[in-house]
């Protein structure tokens, strides 16, 4: 897929959603503004409602007994509580609201304004400022002929009151769909990344394994010509020297290939490895041996340190291919002649397998993405060697599969450690 098409997918995908985004936040708030308005109306009228039953109430009371007035400067009143009694005025609370279909928690009391007195109060202490503050009030003229007394109504869980009126099953299916469109939306991002991603590191790696086939098939298809060219009267050794380079390439092509077939071995799901109780300790002597071969015309050495004489639970072939793959990084990524230390460490729990080089080294910030697939180091010196990305991954995979773990140390410009864990089999 071209840079552009995937430029214009995701301008798609991001105007889509911030449409999407600012219609449902205009439902939504459209919705709750609508519900707020019926609430507020049908409990405005259930308070009005009452109020008035109670001022009908009030005015049909016909009580002179001079302990039921209340005086406040030039002002006389009559008592609430001494005008109708708290079961009353909760009989009409309740009559009123079941008329209006309010089934919730409520709270009211009729508050004297110019004293701030409460009468008949169903509200305690701790919550009587948000009483105060309700907006549910109408005024009760019977008592004093003015606005001096109000009753007021207090809805303590109005605001979850409020939402649990909207329309639950609307409102949840759209939160859903839009959390569902807002997860597609990020794995079709990550998708498209990925793909991106993929298709340009496939293309490295096939420019990279090209390059490393290139190399040896050239030096194969060099030796040969220089033999046939002058076969009648070339001196054995020299005879023995393209040969010799003939067999050296041909064995580095050869683990080129191995390599990336083991890779498409072990990414198979259904791939089962030949794990069996075997010995480590040959593989690595192996390995090493191998190194020396390579290191006898190169120059540079390689020791081992330490022996494990018990088993382990291992498919040996790909146990070698990890010791060979780390060794032949070490080789390879060495500055001048290559130094390799290659150290066993048995302990309680399992084995560890130390291979250090004297190599140039990892940079910081790339260490965890080194076992990647088909990652490799950016680098702008030509004069460092390349490689598929391929060697590491591997290498990570066949020790996961042997409940094994990884790790590195490394010093950019001074050399690298790899840590390889295989744990005891269980008893």
């Amino acid at each position: 897929m071209s840079k552009r098409a995937v430029y214009y997918i995701m301008v798609l995908f991001t105007v889509s959603m911030a449409g999407f985004l600012l219609t449902q936040i205009f439902w939504i708030r459209n919705t709750l503004v609508t519900t707020q308005e019926t609430f507020h109306h049908t409990h405005h009228h259930a308070a009005r409602n009452v109020a008035q039953q109670l001022d009908q109430l009030l005015d049909s009371v016909l009580l002179h007994d001079e302990n039921v007035l209340i005086s406040h400067g030039d002002t006389i009143s009559w008592r609430p509580d001494s005008l109708i009694s708290a079961p009353t005025l909760e009989g009409l609370m309740q009559a009123a609201f079941s008329s209006f279909e309010i089934h919730h928690d409520y709270g009211y009391a009729i508050v004297d304004q110019l004293t701030g007195e409460l009468y008949h109060s169903t509200v305690d202490t701790e919550h009587r400022s948000e009483l105060m503050e309700s907006p549910y009030r109408h005024s009760l003229p019977s008592i004093s002929g003015g606005d001096r007394f109000e009753l007021v109504l207090w809805f303590p869980k109005g605001r979850l009151l409020l939402l649990q009126s909207v329309n639950n099953w609307l409102l949840l299916l759209s939160v859903l769909l839009f959390l569902g469109i807002i997860a597609g939306y990020v794995l079709s991002s990550h998708l498209l990344m990925s793909q991106k991603r993929l298709a340009r590191m496939q293309k490295d790696f096939i420019n990279n394994t090209t390059h490393e086939f290139k190399t040896p098939l050239a030096s194969i298809s060099v030796a040969a010509e220089m033999i046939m060219a002058h076969r009648g009267h070339m001196p054995d050794s020299q005879v023995a020297r393209y040969a010799s380079i003939i067999y050296d390439e041909n064995k580095r092509l050869q683990r080129q290939v191995d390599r990336v077939l083991q890779l498409s071995l072990v990414e198979e799901e259904s791939y089962q490895y030949n794990r069996e109780m075997a010995s480590i300790q040959p593989l690595l002597e192996k390995a090493v041996n191998t190194a020396r071969m390579i290191l006898r015309d190169k120059g540079g050495e390689i020791r081992l340190a330490g022996t494990f004489d018990g088993e382990l639970f291992i498919d040996r072939q790909h146990v070698l291919n990890v010791f060979n793959n780390l060794i032949d990084n070490g080789i390879k990524y060495s500055k001048g002649d290559p130094s390799i230390q290659v150290t066993v460490l048995p302990q309680d729990d399992g084995v560890y397998f130390r291979i250090s080089d004297r190599g140039i080294g990892i940079p910081v910030e790339e260490i965890d993405r080194i076992f990647e697939r088909m990652y490799r180091i950016p680098t702008d010196d030509r004069s460092q060697p390349s490689g598929t990305g391929i060697g590491l991954y591997y290498v990570r995979k066949v020790i996961e599969a042997h409940d094994g773990s990884i790790l590195v140390n490394s010093i950019l410009g001074e050399g690298t450690c790899f840590e390889l864990y295989f744990p005891y089999p269980p008893v």
